[in-house]
């Protein structure tokens, strides 16, 4: 369960608290049974005029998560004394559950496909084995990699900002620095078919986050680029025929 107060930092965005006085959203608490949440968002195009609309600074919120408490009152049945509109209320809220819980399953699937490279395989099949995003499987896994957990844009983009900086002072220059930076913003596919190419930036991620200042902030981010990065080093190396057989 979430902590009862926690505050939020690295942004200069303002809200108000509940006494009505404006503060910086790093110095933002909180109340009891709510946490602080940052929502970022993404820069849009308009459909009409075709203009780019800049993304608006991010905004932190005291958010009321569901308790475990709550779930498990939702999960009961409706009481046969209960008035139709509740027994109504109770249904929408276990499809909601179940809609939910199925599009985590979804995403993670996505991520299987994706990551491991068996897109082909699948195409042909048309099948995926169930416990491979079976839900207790998805629970238990850490949560970098879980493909529920995306890792945000502006996450990505302050990633990209502090690589370029660590790794120039590990003697590369500007230049081959935002190159690479780019390379793993976009989860390494540029290279993807590039052993020689992967096993450099299996070093440079390392060395990356051995040295970085903020690697609490970036774990997710190190976690998704290692596995990944190994996960194509293994995709690229020469399959044994003989060894099927």
């Amino acid at each position: 369960m979430p902590n009862d107060q926690t505050n939020v930092a690295g942004t200069t965005a303002t809200i108000t608290n509940t006494t009505g006085a404006t503060v910086a959203a790093k110095d933002y608490i909180a109340p009891p049974g709510f946490i602080a949440e940052k929502f970022s968002f993404r820069e849009t195009t308009d459909p009409d005029t075709k203009k780019v609309i800049p993304k608006p600074d991010p905004v932190v919120i005291g958010f009321k998560p569901t308790t475990l408490d709550q779930l498990k009152e939702y999960l009961e049945p409706a009481n046969e004394s209960d008035d139709d509109e509740r027994k109504l209320t109770v249904a929408k809220i276990q499809e909601l559950i179940l809609t939910s819980i199925n599009e985590v399953k979804r995403t993670h699937i996505r991520k299987v496909l994706f990551d491991d490279l068996v897109l082909d395989e699948v195409r042909a099949s048309h099948t995926i084995d169930p416990s491979l995003y079976d839900i207790e499987t998805i629970a238990l896994m850490p949560p970098a990699r879980r493909g529920a957990v995306g890792i945000e844009d502006e996450m990505w983009e302050d990633f990209t900002k502090n690589y370029i900086l660590v790794i120039q002072e590990h003697g590369m220059d500007e230049k081959r620095a935002k190159v690479g930076a780019d390379i793993l913003k976009n989860k390494l596919n540029k290279v993807k078919q590039n052993k020689d190419a992967l096993q450099q930036f299996a070093q440079r991620i390392d060395t990356w986050y051995t040295n970085t200042q903020e690697g609490e902030k970036f774990e997710p981010v190190y976690k998704y680029l290692a596995d990944r990065v190994q996960k194509l080093i293994v995709a690229n190396e020469p399959q044994n025929v003989l060894a099927s057989f």
